[in-house]
């Protein structure tokens, strides 16, 4: 490991991790548009904190396996660079946001 460059193993291929790629540049975006919709649904109320801990600690077991598929299979590592992997990406963290932001059962309108 170097920086953001991670040299396999074997030697052949190198991983490099953009912020993009990497969790924590992912969770803000999925925080920001949770906490955005929960004031549009709710806004009197915000998500608990164990909803927002629970949903980021998927989103980052989510975004360690895509990482390790990309650096491991080049199939994946094409599949999540063209097109239908960045809508399959991108629905994922949009279901995540609503998890956290959609209301308990008993707060519902």
């Amino acid at each position: 490991v170097a920086g953001n460059t991670v040299r396999l193993p074997d030697e052949s291929r190198v991983l490099v991790i953009l912020r993009g790629c990497s969790a924590l540049g992912l969770l803000p975006a999925i925080v920001l548009t949770a906490l955005t919709s929960a004031r549009i649904v709710m806004p009197e109320r915000l998500p608990g904190l164990p909803r927002f801990a629970v949903v980021s600690a998927i989103a980052v077991a989510l975004n360690l396996g895509r990482l390790a598929a990309v650096a491991l299979s080049e199939p994946a590592a094409e599949f999540f660079h063209a097109t239908g992997g960045e809508i399959l990406l991108q629905l994922t963290w949009t279901i995540l946001a609503t998890i956290i932001a959609w209301p308990p059962k008993g707060q519902r309108r």
